[in-house]
């Protein structure tokens, strides 16, 4: 049982072409936890769940939009972002909960988990319990900085948890992610391209003094 930080949590994942990855990421959530699913559309994206879940269709939104579109949906939930590539662990939650209670005493603040990967467990900003009062920080509740195609984001939102001295890890809360393989999302818009783009993007705004959700 996780010490009370206030809010209920729910567990929010973004999905192109990845209908059976998908399915075993919803499926590993335990029932408890509300599951919101944000994807292009549901004839492609996903297939029959043998557990509840909400699936919005957002066809060519991206990752920033329908995140945004999440964090509207759940205005009153504490969220916990998993990949539709990952799976999660009965305890990941509730253990991330109890760590974000103990060192905020409330919701405002992220709490990161471990990834294990490969055979690898490592510590990870990536995957994390976002706090639904750390989120209200954000103008309109819009905690994904729109200047990233897709893969720092995550870092963008990781140096303004710092820099509020409201981000904490939970080493014994741990997500499992697959493999990386070759399959259409993995590659989706050129990655390689992308990545270098935004990586760009992250330097530049640390030269601008820059971090979303604190001064643009």
């Amino acid at each position: 049982m996780s010490l009370r930080i206030g809010f209920k949590t729910a567990v929010v994942i973004c999905s192109i072409f990845r209908p059976l990855k998908l399915k075993l990421a919803v499926e590993s959530v335990p029932s408890n936890y509300r599951v919101v699913v944000m994807c292009w559309d549901k004839s492609v994206d996903t297939m029959r769940m043998d557990r509840e879940v909400e699936i919005y269709e957002m066809p060519g939104a991206s990752i920033c939009a329908r995140s945004w579109f999440a964090t509207s949906v759940l205005e009153n939930y504490n969220f916990f972002g998993m990949c539709d590539d990952t799976r999660i662990f009965a305890d990941t939650i509730d253990k991330a909960e109890s760590q974000l209670a103990r060192a905020f005493g409330s919701s405002d603040g992220v709490c990161g988990v471990r990834c294990v990967k490969e055979g690898h467990v490592v510590p990870n900003y990536a995957f994390a319990l976002y706090g639904k009062l750390w989120i209200d920080r954000f103008d309109g509740r819009r905690m994904y900085c729109p200047d990233y195609q897709r893969f720092l984001v995550d870092r963008e939102w990781w140096v303004m948890a710092n820099e509020v001295k409201r981000w904490t890890y939970c080493h014994n809360a741990m997500i499992y992610s697959l493999p990386e393989d070759n399959d259409k999302t993995h590659n989706f818009g050129g990655r390689d391209e992308i990545m270098r783009k935004d990586s760009e993007t992250f330097e530049r705004r640390r030269r601008e003094g820059l971090i979303w959700g604190i001064n643009g």
